[in-house]
This record gives C-alpha cells, structure tokens and sequence, in this order.
C-alpha cells in the first residue's frame, strides 16, 4: 500500500445523484479491504484497499457497479450468492452474519481485477437494516487475508502427521523388541527355576539364594515389558476394547493384598479407605491397565516409606471425577522440581549415579501415560519430611448406577 492509499478519501457521489453514506470515511481506517452493497448487490461505499488491492480499480469506478460487472460473472457468482442468501435470512428474521473462507486473486500491479497473487481470504458479512423502517438495505462485508494464517496451519499439520507417524514406529519398535527380549528372559527364568528344583543337582542356600534371586528380577522384568505393550497398545487408534466392567472394592482390595508381603518386610502398615458414595457402583475401565497403575504407586509408595510408617490407598468421589489416591508416610521429595523430575525421567542428567527417585519415575511415567491413556489425570503431590500423594482422577462418567445389595 501506497502513502496515498493510507489518506482517508473524500466522500463521492454515486452515479445518479445519490450520496455516499456515513461509512465512506470510516472504512478507510479499517486496514482490511471493506465495502458496503445495496439490496441490489451494487457497490454503495467501499475503501482504497478494496478498490485497488483487490478489484484493481478505484473506488469512483466501483461505486453502483456490481462485483460482476467488474470481476466478471463467474469469479463474483459465489460471493454474490452469499450476499443473496444474506439478504434473503434478513428479510426471514435472521439477521446472523456470513462468514466464509474463498481463494482469492488479487488486482495486477498494473490495475485489473485477478492479474495478481493468489492467496485465501475470510469474508465476514452481515446485513444492514433501516434505523426507522427495520428494512433490509443492503450488505456490508470486510475481507481478511488468511493465507498466512492456513500456510502456518498446513505446516502444524504436517508437524502433527510426522509426530504421529514417528510415535507409531517407536510404538512397534515396543512391541517387536519386547517379543525379542522376552523369548531369552524366558529361557533364563527355566532354567533357574530349574536350579532351585534341583534338575542339575542340589544347591547351596547361597546358590538358592542367587537363582531365587534371578527369577524374582526375570518376573519383574516379565511384568516391565507387559506394561511397556499395554502402553503401546493404549496408544492404538479405537484402543478400547480391554474395557471392562469391575467391582472398584474388590480390586483395591486385592492390589493391597498382593502388596501385603512387600510392605510387611519392611515393616510398612497398608491401609484401604473408601468413600461410602462408591458403594456398589462399578466401574468401567482396562482391568489390566488399572491394576499395573496400582501396583506401581503402591510399590513405589513402600519403597521410599522408613520402617514403622504407612500407606494408605483411598477411592472417593471429588465432584465429577473419581479419585483415586496413594500417600505415604515417607521423607517426601526434597522439592517440587525433584517431583517433576521424577515423572519426568528424560530430565534426570547423564553420568551420575542411579538415583531411586529417578527409577521409580520409570514406572511412574508409564502410570502417567496408563492414566491419560483412560481418559484421567495424573498428579504426585510431595511435602518434604511428611510424604508423598499420587493421585489419579478419572472421569466420573466411567462409574455405573450403585448395584442393589443382596436379599
């Protein structure tokens, strides 16, 4: 645009006599092309940028000319048919305004409507009434450039399809490498439960002890790549179909029991809190992939409990989410930056010795992942020297009606 273009022009006549309306200086500082139409779909006002930038012409030229006389019919019909459409819900009470996006050609560097760039444009339109009657007098519309805007937006997608498609690959990568490491886990598990059986010969208790020790790591090991499937199969379009119905008491109940031997070597108390409301109203979630959410916090919970402390495993109802929470009794995280290291374990730096509190964010970024994979949120709140709460809130909407009780 010119230093010409930018100056507010003078209010013109309209071919026949008629004056040009209030909107003529006002237009002008917009800085988008705008115009204004009679019910006849000719140009009453319209502003510089219109003028020039778009049809290629000036405004004394467009006023009383029709968008087809000066672009010609077949590149105006569409936008027209909008105005009419426009014209036409007014008239019926619907005074909504159209918007729409179109490609668009821009005037010529040398005039002419169409010589120039092309581009994508949203036209924004709306009806004008009489103050004094309520009639229908015409359309008003501005014209924003959006080819920037859809050029940036084009990229992201592509972004997107390249993050989608590189997390698909590491996804079967998961998969395929956790089938190979399986087959050789499972030979070394044999054969030391082979050992312990005596197969090969009587054992020791230290070589009992070892090849007891051997299988425990392979079982966990085992369980590790389960979680690393189950992750990768979350992820999988229209993923679902593990659902279930489940007696949210029962399974709390059995995770603590499973947990019982853990925690009473080293001398933890577990506990189960549940809120009345949850009384007999299933839920509807993978099993599996619950039950690996709660052993992990529960495991995890233990570990960094002292002897003589405690962990307790709550469910409740918090406005319409379902709550589910583990919290301990443990020393807590030195700081709010160590728990989002924890749950972040590409954070943790290189070369260092093995800290407990980045192995357990592992598995507790895996339970992250279970947790967003169904829908919930996954929060670790941890208060140094009084222990630490992980949290998962999972939508209400997964529990069922509260089942009738026994006769």
């Amino acid at each position: 645009m010119t230093d010409g273009d930018k100056r507010p022009r003078q209010p013109e006549a309209v071919p026949g006599g008629r004056g040009v309306s209030q909107w003529a200086v006002l237009m002008e500082g917009l800085g988008v092309p705008a115009f204004v139409k009679d019910r006849d779909l000719r140009f009453t006002d319209c502003n510089t940028l219109l003028a020039t930038r778009v049809l290629g012409s000036t405004t004394a030229d467009l006023l009383g000319r029709t968008a087809a006389q000066v672009m010609g019919p077949a590149a105006a019909a569409p936008h027209e048919e909008h105005d009419r459409a426009l014209v036409r819900d007014a008239d019926a009470g619907d005074h909504s305004p159209r918007v729409y996006d179109a490609p668009i050609r821009y005037a010529a560097a040398g005039g002419g409507a169409g010589g120039g760039a092309r581009g994508h444009a949203r036209f924004i339109k709306a009806a004008l009434r009489d103050p004094a009657t309520g009639a229908v007098t015409g359309v008003s519309g501005l014209i924003v450039d959006i080819t920037a805007d859809r050029a940036r937006m084009a990229a992201l997608e592509r972004t997107a399809e390249r993050s989608d498609h590189a997390n698909a690959e590491k996804d079967r990568f998961l998969v395929n490498m956790s089938h190979q490491l399986r087959t050789p886990l499972n030979n070394v598990i044999g054969y030391a439960e082979a050992l312990i059986m005596g197969v090969f010969g009587p054992l020791n208790e230290t070589q009992r002890d070892y090849a007891e020790s051997i299988v425990k790591a392979g079982r966990h090991m085992e369980s590790v790549f389960g979680v690393v499937l189950d992750v990768a199969r979350q992820t999988e379009p229209g993923h679902g179909d593990g659902e279930t119905w489940v007696d949210l008491h029962t399974l709390c109940a059995d995770m603590i029991q499973t947990a019982l031997p853990s925690a009473t070597a080293a001398s933890v108390t577990l506990g189960l809190h549940e809120d009345e409301a949850l009384a007999g109203r299933p839920l509807h979630v993978d099993e599996g992939a619950l039950r690996h959410i709660l052993h992990n916090l529960l495991a995890n919970a233990i570990a960094f409990t002292g002897s003589g402390g405690r962990v307790d495993l709550t469910t409740a109802l918090d406005r319409d989410r379902l709550l589910i929470r583990v919290s301990d009794s443990g020393g807590g995280a030195t700081s709010g930056d160590r728990v989002r290291r924890i749950l972040d374990p590409s954070s943790s730096a290189g070369g260092h010795r093995p800290d407990p509190q980045a192995t357990a964010g592992v598995g507790l970024t895996i339970v992250k992942t279970l947790v967003a994979a169904l829908g919930g949120v996954f929060d670790l709140h941890s208060v140094p020297g009084r222990g630490t709460t992980a949290a998962v809130r999972l939508p209400a909407a997964r529990l069922g009606p509260a089942r009738p009780s026994g006769p």
